[in-house]
C-alpha cells in the first residue's frame, strides 16, 4: 500500500498553509527592502534615503535629468536598486530642494572609467550653471589608476577646484558633503567618504575652506552629476541610493 501522509490539526490546515505561503512570499519579496532598510538605518535612520532606484524610471524616483548646458545619458537601466548611467558629457539628475534643507547630503556611487578627468559624485545649484557646488570622485591617473574627491565651486565667475589626496582602492564609494555656517548667507560643504563599516574621512585637510570665503548663494536642485570627457565616446557609472537631506 502506497503511504500516506496528513497534518494534525486538520482543521487549522489551509490557514496554516497560507500563512507560510503569505511569509515565503513576504521573504521573496522584501530581499531590497530589507537592504534599504540596512542602508537608510546606517547612513542616516528615519531622515535617511529618498531614492533607491528600485523604479522604473528616474522619474518615478522622484528625479530628473537636467537639461541646458547638461547632457542626456545614452542609456539608463534601474535594476536591483542600481542605476547604471552611460554618458557623454556632463549629465545632472536631481531633485527640486526645499529652500530650508541644509542637511548633508549623500550617495553611493561608483565610476567604471579608467579616463582621467571622468567623474561622478554630488552636485548642488540654483538651477543654472553659474552658481553651483560639487563633490565628486574622479579619476586622477591613468597608469596605475588612481582616484581622488575634488571639490568644484562657481559663484557666477570662474570654476575653482581643488582636490584631495589620490586613492588606490576601488572606486566606489559613499560621498557626503559636510554641510557647515550659515544657511544659505555664509555655507560651506566639506567632502568626506565613508566606509560600510561607519568610518568617515575627510577629503581636505583640516581647516582648508573651499576655494576660499563660503558661499551666498540659494541652490534649488540636489542630485548626482556625471562627466565623461571628449577623449571618450561614452563613461559608465552607477548609483545605489541618493540622499537629499531631511530633517
Amino acid at each position: 500500500m502506497p503511504r500516506q501522509f496528513g497534518l494534525r490539526n486538520a482543521s487549522h490546515d489551509a490557514r496554516a498553509i497560507h500563512v507560510m505561503q503569505r511569509q515565503n512570499s513576504v521573504l521573496t519579496r522584501s530581499a531590497l527592502d530589507t537592504w534599504d532598510a540596512l542602508v537608510t538605518l546606517h547612513y542616516g535612520g528615519r531622515a535617511g534615503i529618498c531614492a533607491h532606484f528600485r523604479e522604473a524610471t528616474v522619474a518615478e524616483s522622484g528625479m530628473a535629468w537636467a537639461g541646458g548646458v547638461f547632457a542626456v545619458p545614452a542609456a539608463v537601466t534601474l535594476e536591483n536598486s542600481i542605476l547604471t548611467a552611460t554618458t557623454a558629457g556632463r549629465a545632472f539628475l536631481y531633485q527640486l530642494m526645499a529652500a530650508a534643507n541644509h542637511y548633508n547630503k549623500w550617495a553611493s556611487v561608483a565610476l567604471a572609467s579608467y579616463v582621467v578627468g571622468d567623474f561622478v559624485g554630488l552636485r548642488l545649484d540654483d538651477g543654472s550653471d553659474d552658481y553651483y557646488l560639487e563633490v565628486v570622485l574622479r579619476v586622477s591617473q591613468a597608469s596605475p589608476t588612481q582616484w581622488q574627491v575634488r571639490t568644484s565651486r562657481r559663484t557666477g565667475g570662474a570654476v575653482t577646484t581643488q582636490d584631495g589626496d589620490t586613492l588606490c582602492s576601488p572606486p566606489g564609494y559613499v560621498l557626503k558633503m559636510h554641510m557647515a555656517g550659515t544657511q544659505w548667507t555664509d555655507w560651506n560643504a566639506y567632502p568626506m567618504l565613508h566606509t560600510n563599516m561607519g568610518f568617515e574621512g575627510n577629503m581636505l585637510k583640516p581647516g582648508v575652506l573651499l576655494g576660499g570665503a563660503d558661499l551666498a548663494f540659494t541652490p534649488t536642485r540636489a542630485g548626482i552629476v556625471f562627466y565623461a570627457g571628449d577623449q571618450e565616446t561614452s563613461m559608465v557609472a552607477k548609483a545605489d541610493w541618493f540622499d537629499i537631506g531631511r530633517a
